[in-house]
C-alpha cells in the first residue's frame, strides 16, 4: 500500500509539475488516481487468475502422467493375474490327470489279478488275490474322490469322507444287509497325503466290518467321526460299529492279520495315536496332528 501510494504521489508531482497549480483544483486528479488503482487491481487479479491457471495446468499434467502409470500397473497386475491363474489351471489338470491315470493303472492291476484268479486252485489262494484286489481297488477309489475334486493340495474332509464311506459300501453290495452309515465330520481342508492313508483305514475298516461284524446283527451301523481333539492342532478321527466285537487277539496283535497290520502302517504314516477297543461293538480312534492347522476354524 505504501508503494501505491509514493507511484500515485509522484505521478500526481509530475502532472502538477507539468499544467501547473490550477490543474489540482479540479477533478482530474481524483480521476487518474482511480485509474492507476483500477489499472494496479486488474493487473493484479489477471497475474493471480493466470498464476492459478498455471499451477493447474501442471497438475493436471501430474495427475495425468500417474493415471497412465497408474493404468499401466494395473495392466501388469491384471496380465500377471491372468498368467497366475492359466498356471493354476494348468497344475490343477496335470494333478487331476495324475489321480486318473493312477486310478487307471491300479484298475489295471486289479483287472490282472481277477484274470489269475481263474488258474488258482486253492481256495485260501483266492480268498488272498481277492482281498489284494480289493485293497487296490479302495486306493482306486480314492484317487477317483481326489482328481474329481477342485482342490490342488487339499479337499473338503465332509465331501472326501461321505463320498468315500458311501463307494466302499457299494463294493459289497452282494451283502444281503443294509447298513446305515452315520457320519459326523467337522468340515476343514485335509491335506491330500493326509487323505490317503487316512482314506485306506475307512475302507480297510469297513471292508472289516462287512465281513466279520454283522452276523447276528439286525440293524447295523457304522458311525464315522472326525472332530478337533483336545489338543490345539489335532484331530481326533473313529469308525465304529455295533457288531459282535473283535477277538482280543486282534487288537493285542497276536493274531497277525494282513488288516490289522496295514490299519497300523497307515497309522504310522499318520504319525497317529492309534487304538482300538471293543465297546458293543469295534471301535477304532486316531489322533493325528494337521498340517495346516494354522488355517482351520479352531
Amino acid at each position: 500500500m505504501e508503494e501505491l501510494n509514493n507511484i500515485v504521489g509522484g505521478s500526481i508531482l509530475s502532472i502538477s509539475m507539468y499544467f501547473g497549480s490550477s490543474f489540482f483544483e479540479t477533478f482530474w486528479p481524483s480521476i487518474i488516481s482511480l485509474l492507476i488503482f483500477l489499472a494496479f487491481c486488474i493487473s493484479t487479479y489477471y497475474f493471480w487468475v493466470w498464476r492459478d491457471r498455471s499451477r493447474r495446468i501442471i497438475l493436471d499434467l501430474m495427475v495425468r502422467e500417474k493415471t497412465v502409470e497408474l493404468v499401466d500397473d494395473k495392466q501388469k497386475l491384471w496380465d500377471s493375474y491372468l498368467k497366475i491363474e492359466a498356471q493354476n489351471q494348468e497344475k490343477k489338470v496335470l494333478i487331476q490327470e495324475l489321480h486318473h491315470r493312477v486310478k487307471n493303472n491300479l484298475q489295471t492291476i486289479s483287472s490282472l489279478i481277477g484274470m489269475q484268479l481263474m488258474s488258482i486252485a486253492s481256495e485260501d489262494g483266492k480268498k488272498a488275490l481277492q482281498e489284494t484286489s480289493r485293497r487296490i481297488m479302495a486306493v482306486s477309489q480314492i484317487h477317483e474322490i481326489l482328481y474329481s475334486y477342485d482342490g490342488l493340495s487339499h479337499i473338503s474332509s465332509r465331501n472326501f469322507f461321505e463320498v468315500l464311506a458311501s463307494t466302499s459300501l457299494k463294493m459289497y453290495d452282494q451283502n444281503p444287509c443294509k447298513i446305515e452309515i452315520s457320519a459326523d465330520f467337522i468340515d476343514i481342508e485335509l491335506e491330500v497325503s493326509t487323505c490317503i492313508p487316512l482314506g485306506m483305514i475307512i475302507t480297510e475298516a469297513i471292508s472289516n466290518c462287512m465281513k466279520h461284524a454283522f452276523g447276528q446283527i439286525d440293524s447295523p451301523i457304522i458311525r464315522l467321526n472326525l472332530s478337533y481333539a483336545d489338543r490345539l492342532g489335532w484331530l481326533a478321527f473313529s469308525i465304529k460299529d455295533n457288531g459282535c466285537g473283535i477277538p482280543d487277539e486282534f487288537i493285542k496283535g497276536k493274531n497277525g492279520s494282513m488288516g490289522m497290520r496295514l490299519l497300523n502302517i497307515f497309522a504310522r504314516q499318520l504319525e497317529a495315536n492309534f487304538q482300538i477297543e471293543n465297546s458293543k461293538g469295534t471301535a477304532i480312534m486316531l489322533e493325528f496332528k494337521m498340517n495346516n492347522h494354522e488355517n482351520s476354524n479352531w
